[in-house]
């Protein structure tokens, strides 16, 4: 990450989400936090999202970390997962209040705390929701915050199951799913791999196993995501 202190994610086959963090007085050491998706998804309230649902009548137990990207702009982490689901990461804002509130000195320690470029990294980090649509792995994610679209971050996500969606990342919710002339929902011949957006061209581009990359034109509107 690129704000102090700094952070590091890393994500393992188990479903396991570690946060390294940088400590103050020694730039070479890091202490670390883990997290695993799925002693999370028993206790998540799914408020921002579907209610997550079996494959074939199957349980889903592959947990594995395919892809993480950390949004600067919401200071959010992205966790895209092997059991169909996408994982929002972020700090506890409550939890950031409650300290603000009951501390010594209050908003005039917080607003020292803030010039150090802290901010709310004092508090915990928490799964906020769980962003679920894709029917099999989720195998990439880009984010996408411009200029050209003010006050709102998206995120397209590809899966195995060779769909393309695209998310509000503030809202949590999905804006829609790409779907062809047809009616179709796949993207691509085989299973899309992952997943890259360029700011400066406006384009996005995904990977296949059919040995072919594809470059759409980005739009808020997926109907318009032109090859």
């Amino acid at each position: 990450t690129g704000k102090s202190p700094i952070l590091i994610f890393t994500g393992d086959c188990e479903g396991r989400i570690t946060k390294w963090e940088q400590l103050q007085l020694n730039n070479f050491m890091y202490s670390s936090d883990s997290f695993n998706l799925q002693d999370m998804s028993r206790t998540l309230q799914y408020s921002n999202c579907d209610v997550i649902t079996p494959i074939n009548g199957t349980e889903k137990k592959s947990r594995s970390i395919n892809k993480m990207l950390f949004v600067e702009d919401l200071d959010i982490l992205v966790a895209a997962a092997d059991d169909c689901n996408i994982y929002i990461w972020g700090f506890d804002e409550q939890a950031m209040n409650e300290l603000r509130d009951s501390a010594p000195g209050g908003d005039d320690l917080f607003q020292t705390i803030e010039d150090d470029a802290v901010t709310n990294r004092v508090a915990g980090f928490t799964c906020k929701c769980v962003l679920n649509k894709h029917s099999q792995s989720v195998t990439g994610v880009a984010v996408v915050c411009s200029d050209s679209y003010p006050c709102t971050c998206y995120l397209i996500s590809c899966g195995a199951d060779r769909r393309l969606c695209l998310w509000n990342l503030q809202l949590g919710t999905l804006v829609g799913t790409y779907s062809d002339s047809a009616g179709s929902e796949a993207a691509s011949e085989e299973v899309i791999t992952d997943v890259a957006y360029s700011k400066s061209r406006n384009e996005f581009a995904y990977s296949s196993a059919d040995k072919l990359i594809y470059i759409r034109r980005f739009s808020t509107s997926v109907k318009s995501w032109n090859l």
